[in-house]
Formats: structure tokens, sequence, C-alpha cells
């Protein structure tokens, strides 16, 4: 049988493959040549032309809200949408740090020229309509997109996460995402617009030692699915981009399980031998390529996507049970809130079974 099948397929050199390409090699090239098809020639991408980025045409002109846009992910988003042409009016927290994010000169959006940046912090849910407001009128009323690459990482467990720590987390992840999906809504319906959100792919998979992240990202991805089914009939698509570990300046120096900074970088570093796909984190650019492609008409017919980007790392057993045995050595069970309020009532917490007998 094996014989027959390499007979068919055309004789290689022993540990090759077939050249798909070649005549007369395969079902496929046989297929193609039966109706007259010339088989497809392999071409070297030219660096040089944005061939695989003609999707960015679509944003030029187009008005845009984005949060985010001094972070690693969120900035780089942000100078693809202005150099191809968009105006965009930016949610940050820090509004000073635009211009070194972007590498651009400050410019004021109403004189004509492409980028506003507005001062908001998203952990303040109070502060937003009356912040998204302002931004719709700087946009004379018109959206075309709501790109939201916001949201803080969080490195704790259930043995050492206070409630502020949750009210902080889930405001900035959650809350405040799902009320800028909500106030948009009635814009990006008049505009049949699109919503984008940067999510995680903790949100897939539970991840120990990051139980408040983890549980917000599948909070956002179910607000993504859920919305992209609301609004579908308004010819509105929702989106989301779920990347695994990245390599943005504010990761790298997370401190993470109470490693040191450098502790922390190594950390990182090594898990990217567990990424099947060239063995290396997450690049900004690969995230934000994505964001943009989900964003643009080429993604026209999809809604309710969240697009895993890990090079695999999500279908991996991973590092797992290195980092649980570290964050056990670092953390254990006598901390967090039920260590604080066995402190309160004084009474001897229960480790094993055997203290039952």
């Amino acid at each position: 049988m094996f014989e027959e099948i390499k007979a068919r397929q055309g004789a290689t050199t022993p540990g090759t493959l077939p050249n798909p390409g070649a005549a007369g090699t395969g079902m496929l090239s046989r297929l193609g040549n039966s109706l007259g098809i010339a088989p497809p020639i392999a071409t070297k991408y030219d660096k040089g032309t944005e061939t695989c980025l003609t999707y960015m045409k679509d944003f030029k002109d187009k008005r845009v809200i984005m949060t985010g846009a001094t972070g690693g992910i969120g900035a780089k988003v942000a100078k693809k949408l202005l150099k191809a042409g968009a105006k965009v009016v930016m949610l940050v927290q820090d509004v000073t740090k635009v211009d070194v994010a972007l590498n651009i000169k400050s410019q004021a959006f109403l004189n004509g020229n492409k980028y506003a940046a507005i001062s908001l912090n998203l952990k303040e849910p109070y502060q937003i309509e009356k912040k998204f407001r302002e931004a719709i009128t700087m946009l004379q009323g018109h959206v075309d997109c709501l790109i939201l690459c916001h949201g803080a990482i969080n490195n704790d467990s259930i043995f050492d996460t206070n409630m502020l720590e949750w009210d902080q987390m889930m405001n900035l992840n959650v809350r405040a995402s799902f009320q800028l999906v909500s106030l948009s809504i009635p814009f990006l319906k008049l505009s049949k617009g699109c919503i984008t959100i940067l999510s995680s792919n903790a949100g897939k998979a539970p991840q120990p030692g990051s139980i408040i992240y983890s549980t917000s990202m599948a909070m956002v991805n179910m607000l993504i699915e859920t919305t992209a089914l609301e609004v579908a009939f308004f010819g509105i698509r929702v989106n989301g981009v779920a990347p695994g570990v990245t390599n943005t300046q504010a990761r790298m120096k997370k401190d993470s399980i109470g490693l040191t900074e450098a502790q922390n970088r190594t950390f990182l570093l090594e898990a990217g031998i567990d990424v099947p796909l060239q063995n290396q984190l997450n690049q900004p650019s690969e995230v934000a390529k994505s964001i943009l492609w989900l964003s643009s008409g080429d993604a026209a017919f999809i809604t309710g996507e969240i697009l895993t980007i890990d090079g695999g790392q999500s279908l991996t057993s991973n590092d797992y049970p290195d980092y649980l045995k570290v964050l056990a050595q670092s953390r254990g069970a006598g901390e967090g809130l039920g260590a604080q309020l066995i402190g309160k009532i004084q009474v001897k917490p229960v480790y094993n079974a055997q203290n039952f007998q």
C-alpha cells in the first residue's frame, strides 16, 4: 500500500516531501492538470510592499474611539491607524504619555489633525460616560469603530487576593469595557461599525496565580460573544483578540509571584520555550495587526470570534506545574481573606483530614 501511494504521488528523495507545486505530483496537481489549471507558483513576499496589509486602506478617514493607546499593544494599533489616515480619539489615563508612546508630535484634533487624547481613569466608572460624550463630540457624532486595548494584569492567587484588588480589576477590565460597548452601540448602529476588544488566552483556560485576571478575561470573552449576537441584526460586528504572554515593556517588568524584576524577566523568557511555534513570546505588532484586521472590511462576515494568538501555547500543558510549585512556596494557604478571618475569630485552621480524627 505504501509503495502504491508513493508511486501515485511521485518519487521523492528519502526524508523529503513532494513539491505540491510541481507538475504531475500528487492528486491535487493531477486534478489541476486534468482541468487545465496551472499549479500555484511559490513567490517570496516582498517586505517593501504592503500587499499583505491591504486592509489598512479601509481605515482612511474612519473615526475610531480607542483605549489603551499608551500600552505596548495599544500603541502599535494607534500608530497603524494614524498612518492609515484614521481619525482617532484616545481615552487614556495620562495624556502626557501619548506623544511618547506614539512617537509623534502632539497635535490638536479640532484643527483638522488626526488624533486627540482625553484623560480618563477607567477604574473610575462614573467618569466614563462624560468622557465618552467628549469623544463623540470631537468626532461630530460619527463612530466607525470602537477598539478597546486597556486592561491590567494581576498576579495574585486565591491565597492573597483582597476585595479592593478584585473591585479595581473588575472595574477596569470588565465594567469599563461593558460601559464603553453599551455607550457606543447607538452610534455604531448608524455606521454599521464594529467593536474589537483585546482579551487574553487567560480567559479561555485557567491560569494559576492570576485568578482575578483570568476571571475578568473570561467575562470579557462572554461580553464579546453575547454582544455579537445581540447587535448582529443592526450590522454591528463584535470580535476579540486573545494573546498569550506578550513581550511588552509593562509585562516584562511586572512583578510575578513574588519574584524580583530580573527573576520575572527570566521566568517569562523561559516561558517562551513552551510556545510550540518558534519557541518565543508574542510580539505586540502581531497582536495589533490581528486587532486591525478584525476591525477592517476584510473581516466583514466575522463576528463573535475571539482570535487566539499564542503560538499554540494554549493547546499545551505548558509550565503550570512549575508555576504552582513557585506559587505554593511563595504564598501558601496561610494568607488571603480566609487567613485574615481565622486570625480574627482565633480558630485554628484544619489543613488535612488527620486533624478531624
